[in-house]
């Protein structure tokens, strides 16, 4: 009597090769769902990390007799986005004599200074943003105010221009013209900071919009938007406070003179939000994923706080979406 006997399989069909396959492929997916940033988690990251450098740049400062500088340098193919932060050498004042200050009317706001350095070349006075004068020779050396200096013509040449630092608030009204005792006068003159080595780069979904970036609550005056401003400096100077803040620090002294760095004493706004809402030209004030560095400019202390949504792009939204940030809205509350 012939019995039937089933043979053996060996192996699998190419039917539940595919229907495993398939499982798996699917389970992958899901997984890596789960674990890829969220837009919102790498905002917040990128605005953690923008105010840990600048938590570590004022520690850099602190003591220093020159302070310390980091660099916000816009995109090359978007100028107003910022993701990567640069570190910044700040350089010793240029040293020397100066003569032409004060000027022959002293209601004037501009005088033309001939200057001799005797710790540089005359061409590193194009890299010069502001001027003192005092007197070494004087027991009692106090120093001028900082004043503003345009830097010559041309490296060859040893003449600037000193004027009264508007953008700082100093006017023919509050600011006077030092006179030396025994001509010509010492100087010190500061300089722009050099780029160095890179801080950090934000997650590529956060970027710094440098469109609701800047100093103050008025958009409209003195450097309200950080947006068409080119690379800009932040320094610190030895006590932790900020220093000053630098349109174009890489940029033609052209440019340099038409957006001459300031003193803030109100506070400084950098917005970090979605990169894909910058580059499309969103409104970033309306997004609550959005998060703003705040920088108070004398304890030059950063503060993270969410981004309460407004309805609008203009002025009017700008200043309360800032006033928000100032009062201290924490993340996760």
């Amino acid at each position: 009597m012939n019995t039937f006997s089933p043979q053996r399989r060996n192996g699998y069909t190419l039917v539940e090769l595919l229907v495993v396959t398939s499982i798996f492929a699917t389970a992958f997916g899901m997984l890596t769902v789960a674990n890829k940033p969220s837009v919102r988690s790498q905002i917040r990251r990128g605005a953690q990390s923008l105010a840990s450098v600048l938590v570590a740049t004022q520690s850099r400062s602190l003591g220093r007799e020159y302070g310390a500088a980091i660099v916000l340098e816009p995109s090359a193919d978007d100028p107003n986005i910022a993701s990567v932060i640069f570190n910044a050498d700040v350089l010793p004042p240029i040293e020397g004599k100066a003569a032409g200050v004060p000027p022959a009317v002293l209601s004037s706001t501009t005088a033309t200074a001939t200057v001799t350095p005797s710790n540089a070349d005359v061409a590193e006075l194009q890299d010069g943003y502001k001027i003192c004068f005092y007197e070494k020779d004087q027991i009692i050396q106090p120093r001028s105010v900082w004043m503003q200096f345009a830097p010559p013509s041309s490296a060859a040449s040893a003449n600037g221009t000193v004027s009264l630092r508007g953008a700082s608030g100093q006017s023919t009204a509050n600011t006077i013209w030092p006179s030396p005792i025994t001509p010509p006068f010492d100087v010190l003159i500061a300089r722009y900071p050099i780029k160095a080595s890179q801080a950090a780069s934000l997650p590529k979904n956060a970027v710094v919009d440098l469109r609701f970036s800047g100093i103050g609550d008025d958009p409209s005056a003195g450097y309200g938007s950080l947006a068409g401003k080119g690379a800009v400096a932040i320094s610190f100077d030895r006590v932790g406070g900020i220093e000053s803040i630098m349109p174009h620090v890489f940029s033609s002294n052209s440019l340099r003179k038409l957006t001459p760095p300031v003193d803030p004493i109100v506070p400084i706004y950098l917005l970090v939000a979605s990169r894909d809402d910058v580059g499309s030209g969103a409104n970033t004030l309306k997004s609550e994923t959005s998060v703003w560095v705040v920088i108070n400019p004398q304890t030059g202390r950063a503060q993270v706080s969410n981004n309460v949504p407004q309805s609008g792009s203009d002025a009017a939204a700008l200043r309360a979406a800032r006033a928000k940030a100032r009062a201290g809205i924490p993340l996760g509350k």
